[in-house]
């Protein structure tokens, strides 16, 4: 079984309206909402391998702040400047994994709306919710390959935001 956790960053700080999208940290509700989701990996036992996230300012803090409740090595951890994209269908995201080792049986995408949403609705059609700041959706397929998952044969795993955890 493959699977794969996808998660939008945490709610960004506007604080700074000259900063650049890109350099854009985040506010206190994000660094807060960040491990509950974190926490809520870990206890539900889905914890990624490898993850890759994009390489804005707070995708790295959330990714950082998700991966402290379950600790992953440095050296598992991607940051990629092409994962800042907004408007992708979900086959940049779905990329990572499926060019993976197959040794790897989960992997968590960090990234931005709207490619987050457009990807979740892809892999689940008749999945009809919103993909706010924080939110994770664990999908799997019955493969042992990550070069057979697509957006056909997806299986929902977990869906949750912080919303629903507060």
């Amino acid at each position: 079984m493959k699977t794969l956790l996808l998660l939008r960053h945490a709610k960004s700080s506007w604080e700074y309206p000259y900063l650049e999208d890109r350099l854009r940290p985040l506010n206190k509700r994000g660094k807060t909402d960040a491990p509950l989701i974190g926490e809520y990996i870990a206890k539900a036992g889905i914890i990624p391998e490898v993850m890759y996230a994009s390489s804005a300012v707070r995708c790295v803090a959330t990714a950082n702040l998700v991966q402290s409740k379950f600790k992953l090595d440095s050296g598992q951890i991607y940051f990629r400047d092409n994962l800042y994209t907004f408007s992708d269908n979900g086959d940049l995201y779905l990329s990572y994994p499926q060019a993976s080792d197959d040794t790897i049986d989960t992997i968590m995408v960090v990234g931005h709306n709207d490619t987050c949403f457009n990807l979740a609705h892809r892999l689940l059609p008749g999945f009809d919710s919103k993909f706010p700041t924080c939110a994770c959706l664990a999908v799997y397929w019955n493969t042992n390959n990550w070069n057979e998952i697509g957006v056909a044969n997806a299986r929902l795993h977990f869906y949750i935001t912080p919303k629903m955890l507060k």
